[in-house]
């Protein structure tokens, strides 16, 4: 199987690569109009995906394959201050052992959540320091954006070129 995403408008869809068919549309429940979906990340163990929302106030929705791909649990992150939009932006996923860890791009934070209970457990304020203010949220990072290697946590920024590595203890 492989999963995509549309755009505009935004709908979960499941491809089935051998049969060469969609076997599942799920449309997103949305909050604004011009949010799209902006990244998946499957659980481990296939009973979950985790769907980023791009514009939405409803930043993460959780996705359960074994009830024909329903949205099961909407998760909002709450708004940072210096944030002028009403939505964090979801940019990027990535699983951490039983973490979630969100990158919220207008929040400028990397949120990490319990995975099986989508409980914040904390939030990390993530800026660069690129002109002209020196405090330049994430930008034009993509899907990719955030990733898990030997236990660090990598955030780039496509913008600025910039890279923050993240050794801390998360929970």
């Amino acid at each position: 199987f492989a999963l995509g995403a549309s755009r505009p408008g935004a709908s979960l869809l499941v491809f089935d690569v051998e049969q060469r068919l969609y076997t599942h549309i799920t449309p997103m429940a949305l909050a604004t109009a011009s949010a799209a979906v902006s990244g998946i990340e499957p659980s481990g163990d296939g009973c979950r995906l985790y769907v980023g929302m791009f514009q939405d106030n409803d930043n993460l929705q959780i996705v359960d394959p074994g009830m024909g791909y329903s949205v099961v649990q909407k998760v909002s992150s709450p708004r940072r201050v210096g944030n002028p939009f009403t939505w964090a932006n979801t940019n990027s996923l990535a699983l951490y052992g039983d973490l979630l860890l969100v990158l919220n791009d207008a929040n400028g934070e990397l949120a990490i959540f319990n995975r099986f209970t989508a409980q914040i457990l904390r939030v990390i304020p993530v800026f660069f320091a690129t002109p002209p203010t020196n405090m330049w949220p994430i930008m034009d990072s993509g899907r990719n954006a955030l990733r898990v290697v030997d236990g660090r946590i990598l955030i780039s920024n496509g913008r600025g070129k910039e890279l923050i590595v993240i050794n801390a203890p998360l929970q």
